[in-house]
């Protein structure tokens, strides 16, 4: 499982910025958590298959959230939630 992960991960780390500045486009690592959140979803089939997706889903977030970004800010509804650098108003992992 964790060989599936880094050999996602690792190419799309490459392409992230070395400043800490927000970049123009998304972060690739952001891009990737909402790919694989979708995977997660929208799976139909095997118990086994969409456990390894969310699974792989889990590790992204948790990927994401140990490189200073959040899932949306407070006083948002889900629908309008997103991954950014976390800020004041961020929602953080535990909230």
């Amino acid at each position: 499982m964790r060989l599936l992960f880094l050999s996602f991960l690792l190419p799309l780390l490459a392409l992230a910025p070395a400043s800490g500045r927000m970049p123009a486009k998304p972060d690739p690592l952001v891009l990737l958590a909402r790919h694989a959140d979708e995977q997660c979803r929208g799976t139909s089939g095997s118990e086994e298959a969409t456990n390894l997706r969310c699974s792989f889903r889990d590790q992204v977030f948790e990927t994401l959230e140990a490189s200073g970004y959040c899932f949306g800010k407070k006083g948002q509804i889900g629908a309008d939630m997103a991954w950014h650098r976390c800020g004041p108003t961020s929602i953080r992992a535990g909230d």
